[in-house]
This record gives structure tokens, C-alpha cells and sequence, in this order.
């Protein structure tokens, strides 16, 4: 007779070994994809070196495949991604993504459940990624405004946060609707920037926070115009 420990066990068991065999399986599709059609190149790669007990990871939100290239370039480190929680209520799509390692975010997720989730990723050296601005915008060649959420919790657990960039660049020799898929792009990591770099900055630490997003959002302002024409 199977105790009921013993069953959720063996769930849990099966639950983490197919998540494995989902994750590796779309990383070998997305690892031929990104060097096939996105050409990818990546720039600043020694930034993530000595991350060893994890840290924020940001980008802008311009292509469909966002998180597979972010997936790519750290690998064979594991990053796990946040989602807008009406994301995860979709058929198919809130487990597939489950399964690869998201988990959601949303105003009305209890705190604690948050800081768990954090809290285990990080224990493992593992990396946690946002999209500070939110909404994808497909090939968007502006960073807009970011929101504050990674950088109060970069404060809360004084861990670094790295911009990443993801630059699209057009072929010219295809069609508009064509390069929506088949674009050339650029992946620029730069220094990570440390909650530290604010203490002195005036005002209280809502203050402080602000200050932390908007010069990580300025540091991708510039790598874009740095980089755009590679």
C-alpha cells in the first residue's frame, strides 16, 4: 500500500524529471534556432562569471523569443523567468511555462509566497529574471519607462542586478513580416549594478529604488545605440 507521503513524492519525483526532459528539449531547439536564424551574438558574457549565489537578470521585452535567447545565454546555469499570472490560467501555455522553471508574479500573490520562491532559487546559485517594462513590444527600438518591482527586491536581498540588452537588427534582403522572425540579434550583458551604488542618493528608499531603475534602464539606452549596428 502507497502511503500518501510516498505518492506525493513519487508526483513530486515525476513532476521535476519531466520538467527537465520539457526544459532541454526546447533549449536544443531554441540553441539551434538562435544560432541558424537569429545569428545570435553575445557580447559581455564574462559579467556573469562570478555570480555563483545568483542574481537579477533584466532585459527589454522586443521579441516573442525573449526568454529562450536569455535561456540560451546562460546555460548551462538555469535563469527561471517571472510571468504575469493571468499567463499561467492559459490552456497549455501556463504549463508548458510552469515546466520550464517560470513562476508567476501578480498584486495578489501573498508576499511570503514570493520571497519562497526567491528565496529557494537562490539558494542553488540559480538566476532570477524580469522584464521591467512589462508588455512585450515586438522589435521595439526604445526601452520604455521600467517598473520597480526587481529593484525593491534587489534591495530587500542586496543582490546585484545585470541589464541585458537585446538588440534587433533588420536583414534587409527580406520582407518586413518576414524579419519578424528571421532578424539578426545582439545580446549585450553589462556590469552588474549593485543596490549598494544608491545608499548615498537623497530621499527615502522608494527614492532609492527609482534611482537603481532608472540608471539600469540608461545603461541599456546606451548599449542599444552602442551595438545597433553590429
Amino acid at each position: 500500500m502507497i502511503r500518501k507521503h510516498d505518492g506525493d513524492q513519487f508526483y513530486s519525483i515525476l513532476y521535476h524529471t519531466f520538467a527537465r526532459i520539457v526544459f532541454w528539449l526546447t533549449f536544443f531547439i531554441v540553441f539551434i534556432y538562435n544560432i541558424c536564424v537569429f545569428r545570435l551574438r553575445v557580447l559581455g558574457k564574462k559579467n556573469l562569471r562570478s555570480h555563483f549565489k545568483g542574481a537579477f537578470l533584466i532585459s527589454n521585452h522586443v521579441l516573442y523569443f525573449d526568454s529562450a535567447i536569455i535561456a540560451h545565454i546562460i546555460a548551462p546555469r538555469r535563469v527561471f523567468f517571472t510571468a504575469m499570472e493571468k499567463t499561467f490560467l492559459m490552456h497549455f501555455i501556463g504549463t508548458y511555462i510552469r515546466y520550464l522553471g517560470a513562476f508567476p508574479v501578480s498584486n495578489r500573490m501573498p508576499y511570503n509566497i514570493l520571497i519562497s520562491n526567491i528565496k529557494k532559487i537562490f539558494n542553488k546559485g540559480n538566476f532570477i529574471h524580469f522584464f521591467p517594462e512589462g508588455e512585450l513590444s515586438h522589435l521595439n527600438k526604445d526601452i520604455d519607462n521600467f517598473r520597480n518591482g526587481v529593484f525593491f527586491l534587489a534591495f530587500k536581498y542586496n543582490r546585484p542586478v545585470i541589464p541585458v540588452t537585446i538588440i534587433t537588427k533588420p536583414r534587409t534582403s527580406l520582407s518586413r513580416g518576414l524579419n519578424h522572425f528571421l532578424c539578426r540579434v545582439t545580446v549585450a550583458i553589462s556590469k552588474p549594478v549593485y543596490p549598494s551604488q544608491f545608499k548615498h542618493s537623497t530621499g527615502k528608499t522608494r527614492h532609492r529604488i527609482k534611482c537603481m531603475a532608472n540608471y539600469c534602464r540608461k545603461v541599456m539606452m546606451e548599449e542599444y545605440k552602442k551595438n545597433r549596428n553590429l
